[in-house]
């Protein structure tokens, strides 16, 4: 069983954990009820009347005053992120911290692009003065044919691993984001120019039960910043126990074999925030330990992997064990919300009291967590993590010119993983294992480059630079690792 995890009750996030655990407040399947919503609105109640505290506080923290708050401020903080972080962690606990935590970011299975988000986008681009990005749809894409003529996924349903968990494949939906100054027309569609375009396939964070491609500024941002096409996978979110895992990886996986089988697409970013970071680590490892070494020589000669991970917080650590005892009360996530995401994710559902489901829980969902694609910062994770190396591993072909080598695999490029997490995070812990994890592997395979944000939040790249400096340098590196 998935342990409890509940916020912990301090004065500027009052929580009742032992109210809360109840399935009608941690649930995300048995709905909203009376009692949540009352609870909801008295949390935004009480948001409302401790701002002002929270503004004299920030007042207090300034010269000749400097007092410390460590309750609400981390040290490192700039007056605009004692400003922004505080207020957004509680209004994230106010909303989302208990029951659905899909409240905060509603999103249609369509996953359409909210309002907001395009307000953004045209702050960035009439203030901002930033190149406009544009957004088009491709909808129904499915798995394509010939990856069932290969056999190289089960054509009743996707067992993954030894999960056995079949769920069924679906058509997913992608949104493409492009600069407007490089649109294409549509006879040319969305295929790649030539074998040498690189795109970024981005899997947006949310916990797995919420968010879409076209929410926040992530894709966007992203389009902007390298100039490469981003095509936003919308897959689905686990708000209910049929669409668990491993319907997102499932999706994932549909949208880039259409990529790398249909549109001509031979260099293949993975990136992605949070779950979706997560959720790039999980189809790497099945890309590179569970099908790759089924293939035949042929086959894994023109075989395309990913040529490289960017990760923004990861979320690494299913079995939450990783949060420390002393709850970090800075980061803009909280305990709850990573309990009630997790249970969804993996399929448990507290609102069904059936003996069926209470067994299968007890038995599956810990496994689940533990499973070296879905928790990679786990010691036990790590030869699961090896495996990625095998593809990438310089062969003998690649640095001899003998004739007899020739029928040996080529050597491809290393694999390249940025990676970014703030020393603020629920994650920190694990995320630091991770990256241990991923720096003790063969470095002639996998070249690693972590960015640590101190006194940062959760995914803070994806913070607007003008509240994070960090977040500034960060896009300053990728900029330049996506030239590399």
């Amino acid at each position: 069983m998935i342990p409890k995890k509940r916020t912990r009750f301090n004065w500027w996030t009052p929580s009742i954990p032992l109210l809360e655990s109840h399935p009608s407040f941690s649930s995300i399947f048995s709905g909203s009820t009376l009692l949540l919503t009352i609870y909801r609105t008295f949390r935004l109640s009480y948001l409302l009347l401790t701002t002002p505290l929270h503004l004299l506080c920030i007042f207090l923290s300034f010269p000749p005053f400097s007092l410390d708050f460590s309750s609400i401020f981390d040290s490192h903080w700039t007056p605009t992120q004692k400003l922004v972080y505080p207020f957004l962690r509680r209004i994230i606990w106010a909303l989302a911290d208990v029951g659905d935590p899909n409240v905060l970011t509603r999103s249609t299975e369509e996953g359409y692009t909210p309002w907001w988000a395009w307000a953004l986008e045209e702050f960035t681009v009439r203030i901002g003065r930033r190149e406009r990005v544009e957004v088009t749809k491709e909808r129904g894409v499915e798995m394509p044919k010939e990856v069932w003529e290969k056999g190289w996924i089960r054509q009743d349903s996707l067992v993954v691993d030894k999960t056995r968990r079949g769920i069924q494949l679906e058509p997913v939906n992608l949104f493409w984001f492009e600069l407007k100054r490089k649109k294409r027309s549509r006879k040319d569609g969305f295929r790649a120019k030539d074998e040498g375009e690189r795109c970024v396939m981005y899997l947006f964070g949310g916990g797995f039960v919420c968010g879409s491609p076209g929410e926040g500024s992530r894709c966007f941002k992203m389009a902007r910043e390298t100039g490469l096409r981003v095509v936003g996978v919308n897959y689905r979110r686990a708000t209910s126990p049929d669409r668990a895992f491993p319907a997102a990886l499932q999706d994932v996986l549909t949208c880039y074999f259409h990529l790398t089988l249909e549109l001509g697409y031979k260099d293949v970013i993975l990136a992605g925030d949070s779950a979706g970071g997560g959720l790039a680590l999980n189809v790497l490892q099945y890309l590179t330990g569970t099908l790759y070494p089924t293939l035949t020589t042929r086959e894994q000669n023109h075989f395309v992997l990913p040529s490289g991970l960017v990760l923004f917080s990861p979320w690494c650590d299913l079995t939450l064990d990783s949060f420390p005892d002393e709850q970090n009360r800075t980061d803009i996530i909280l305990p709850s919300i990573c309990e009630n995401s997790v249970r969804a994710y993996l399929g448990e559902d507290d609102s069904r009291n059936d003996e069926k489901n209470q067994n299968r829980s007890k038995t599956n969902q810990q496994d689940l967590a533990t499973h070296p694609w879905l928790s990679p910062s786990l010691p036990s994770s790590l030869p699961s993590l090896r495996t990625i190396t095998t593809p990438y591993t310089p062969s003998r072909s690649s640095t001899s010119p003998s004739p007899s080598t020739s029928s040996q695999t080529p050597g491809r490029e290393p694999l390249r993983i940025f990676l970014t997490l703030g020393t603020s995070e629920l994650f920190y812990s694990s995320l630091l294992s991770l990256a241990q994890n991923l720096e003790s592997l063969d470095q002639k395979a996998v070249q690693v480059e972590t960015m640590i944000g101190k006194g940062e939040v959760h995914a803070f790249p994806l913070v607007p630079t003008w509240v994070s400096p960090e977040a500034t340098k960060a896009w300053e590196r990728l900029r330049v690792w996506f030239e590399g």
